[in-house]
């Protein structure tokens, strides 16, 4: 599974997974418009462990080049937003497995071209945002407010009686 983020701004998950018994599952979906490329990733792990947890009753090994998804999950009991949680609810038999990305690992390679198709797709799957998101959207607002001048008659020296 991978995340991706295009150039547009918009980002992807896609999933490519494999099943003891041959069954391949090819994922790929856009995620809110100022969604980061961190919930990207856990958003395809959250797709992968519904595919293998309807499909798999051994154990589940989740190979991703996301280190940072990894090291998020570990603190499981301090998680506190819903994407993490519904990750963390489903991991009871699942080993996680970090590879480094762009190496040619086949699945990684897969799980990547499928999130980028994911980014470039015209609508978002669903519009859940991290406190974080929304955060960073209201204060990229904000500076842009800031940094344009007002444009009131009053300040612009306007004003009946002044030249």
């Amino acid at each position: 599974m991978d995340g991706s983020k295009a150039d547009s701004g918009r980002t992807g998950s896609g999933v490519y997974a494999k099943a003891e018994d041959g069954l391949v599952f090819r994922c790929r979906f856009r995620n809110p418009d100022n969604c980061l490329v961190f919930r990207s990733e856990l958003l395809a792990i959250r797709e992968a462990l519904n595919f293998a947890l309807h499909f798999e009753n051994s154990d589940i090994y989740i190979l991703t080049d996301s280190k940072s998804s990894i090291q998020y999950l570990k603190n499981w009991p301090e998680i506190r937003e819903k994407t993490g949680q519904e990750v963390i609810s489903k991991i009871a038999r699942v080993c996680f497995q970090w590879i480094p990305s762009h190496v040619g690992v086949f699945g990684n390679e897969e799980a990547d071209v499928l999130a980028k198709e994911g980014s470039a797709l015209p609508s978002a799957t669903s519009s859940e945002l991290f406190t974080s998101e929304i955060y960073s959207i209201h204060k990229a607002r904000a500076n842009s407010a800031w940094k344009s001048p007002p444009a009131h008659d009053w300040y612009a020296g306007n004003r009946p009686g002044l030249s």
